[in-house]
């Protein structure tokens, strides 16, 4: 995994964020990888344990890719249910805000591959 900045300055507002996770991954055709938002590690070796996701960006370089909330444990962030996902064609991007609590039953996103594989950069901005 290939990451960015692993951390914005600690906000003293309760609606800041005070953590962003980024990073660019490639999967095999119909494969998923699956995010724990209170899991991650930074490309400094920093564990990230989101209690909130304030935005999400995913953009698709290349295949096509489903973006949803976890098959076990699932995290609504901004889509609104545990059951929808997103089908972003090659060459797209979604950013969307919105804030959704994350905790033990609701940390996981997934990231399913079409059936051509793909490569994707995705990030979670959110309070830690």
């Amino acid at each position: 995994m290939i990451q960015g900045p692993a951390a914005l300055s600690v906000s003293n507002d309760s609606t800041g964020s005070d953590a962003v996770f980024a990073g660019t991954e490639t999967l095999a055709a119909s494969k998923s990888k699956t995010f724990d938002l209170q899991s991650l590690t930074s490309l400094m070796s920093q564990n990230i344990t989101f209690s909130d996701i304030k935005a999400t960006m995913m953009q698709v370089v290349s295949g096509g890719a489903t973006l949803s909330p976890g098959a076990s444990t699932p995290a609504s962030i901004f889509m609104g249910g545990l059951s929808p996902g997103i089908v972003l064609p090659e060459g797209s991007f979604v950013i969307a805000s919105s804030v959704s609590s994350v905790d033990a039953t609701h940390k996981n996103v997934d990231v399913t591959a079409g059936a051509s594989g793909c490569q994707f950069k995705i990030a979670f901005l959110g309070g830690v």
